[in-house]
């Protein structure tokens, strides 16, 4: 149809970039010939002599495929019929992917349109060819065809250029977990009544820092079954909190402890209220 309303000025230089992948396909030895008869027969107006040298030695030098999504082909594109042609798309075929979104955390999810249909992955399956392969096996049941590597990166660049961001609450990474536990040791373990109880899991408050043992602290986030973090990355956690670790005298014996600014939340003190009926004579 495109061909038959003839190809105006502003999608020339496109159509003739698609006919060559197209006659390169159809006549390998005579296909610079076909261009001159392609634009002579339906550009309006034809096409300069040095624009279609321009276009033979650009498909001299590389192997392209068809640009279904550029204009002028893309308001005439019958992906599902010409992928089956004999000079089609064939095994060329590209899906559409689009609208990438991250919901940002310290482990990411992204979801991206493909042909308008919904994918999930975390970033190692977005990432690896491979396993974004099988992830549109399992949840849309196609299979693209692979990229090479350099164009998958350059794939994966111009989605990441447009992509969505939404940022997920600080209470849900793994840091946020971690301070939530910590703040729940410090309450919920028991008060010591002197510094030497910190021997037996409990915090000691002290002129607005509360000192612990790091064991003490492991134990409890083991049962909490949190397993996010190394003993390495609770410490410079501890210390990014304004915290820090130290050593003080119990009985006689230096002891290593860790500690965190703490303002302990005072328990209020609420009067019973009176239950007894009270009788107006």
């Amino acid at each position: 149809m495109m061909m038959s309303l003839g190809i105006p000025e502003g999608g020339r230089d496109n159509a003739l970039f698609q006919y060559a992948v197209y006659a390169k396909k159809k006549w390998p030895d005579d296909w610079q010939n076909k261009l001159d008869d392609f634009n002579l027969k339906y550009m309006q107006p034809p096409l300069s002599s040095s624009q279609i040298q321009k276009t033979v030695r650009q498909h001299e030098r590389n192997e392209y495929q068809y640009k279904c999504k550029d204009q002028p082909m893309k308001s005439h594109c019958a992906s599902s019929t010409c992928r089956f042609r004999k000079f089609g798309i064939g095994g060329d075929f590209q899906h559409e992917m689009s609208d990438l979104t991250k919901y940002q955390s310290d482990e990411s999810q992204w979801f991206l349109n493909i042909d308008g249909r919904r994918l999930s992955l975390n970033t190692k399956d977005l990432y690896d060819q491979n396993r974004f392969i099988q992830s549109c096996m399992d949840q849309l049941n196609i299979i693209p065809n692979r990229l090479n590597p350099r164009d998958w990166i350059q794939r994966l660049q111009e989605l990441i250029a447009n992509v969505e961001i939404i940022e997920m609450p600080k209470e849900i990474t793994k840091e946020g977990r971690f301070d939530s536990l910590l703040e729940s040791f410090l309450s919920d373990q028991g008060e010591a009544m002197n510094i030497e109880e910190i021997q037996i899991g409990k915090a000691w408050f002290e002129e607005g820092m509360a000192y612990f043992k790091l064991n003490s602290l492991q134990d409890f986030l083991t049962k909490k079954q949190f397993k996010d973090f190394t003993t390495t990355q609770m410490s410079a956690r501890i210390k990014q909190m304004g915290g820090g670790d130290t050593r003080k005298k119990i009985k006689n014996k230096t002891v290593f402890m860790w500690y965190v600014p703490y303002n302990k939340t005072e328990k209020l003190n609420l009067d019973t209220p009176n239950m007894e009926e009270t009788l107006p004579f």
